[in-house]
């Protein structure tokens, strides 16, 4: 009975072991996340930056980024998303439209090495505005985070 015991002790710690990599293997670094609960304000048309972002290193050669951004939409303009790549233009690089309707969202893009990725440090800054001119959005609980495809 007791080399039974032992022998499931022994099997669970194997599982415990290998959850504890798994876990770190999906982390993502810190500076490739911001996470915010305060409230954030726009009134503007598109687009300009909202001073939020984060970096991603790239190796020698760079891949696709997949950068997500979750957001609670409290007022919705209607206004228009998208990503400055390494200090360039405000872009959509797919939806980034937001309707008149307030709730949770979540746009998420994929950015590829032709959009302005280089090797070593990249800057994703969210950007946006009214789509129609000067328009007030209000956002809170953001998570911006980002990806590497490899």
């Amino acid at each position: 009975m007791s080399k039974t015991i032992r022998q499931y002790a022994i099997c669970l710690a194997m599982v415990c072991v290998v959850m504890g990599f798994a876990a770190n293997a999906f982390a993502v670094p810190p500076e490739q996340v911001f996470q915010s609960d305060l409230p954030l304000n726009i009134t503007s048309p598109c687009c300009i930056s909202f001073n939020e972002g984060i970096t991603v290193t790239e190796p020698a050669k760079p891949s696709p980024v997949v950068v997500t951004w979750e957001v609670f939409v409290l007022n919705p303009g209607p206004g228009n998303i998208g990503l400055m790549v390494n200090g360039g233009p405000c872009m959509a690089y797919g939806n980034g439209s937001i309707s008149n309707v307030s709730g949770p969202r979540m746009f998420q893009w994929v950015i590829f090495p032709n959009d302005g990725l280089g090797a070593g440090s990249n800057t994703f800054t969210l950007c946006g505005g009214g789509i129609f001119g000067n328009r007030f959005m209000a956002f809170t609980r953001r998570t911006l985070a980002a990806r590497l495809s490899n």
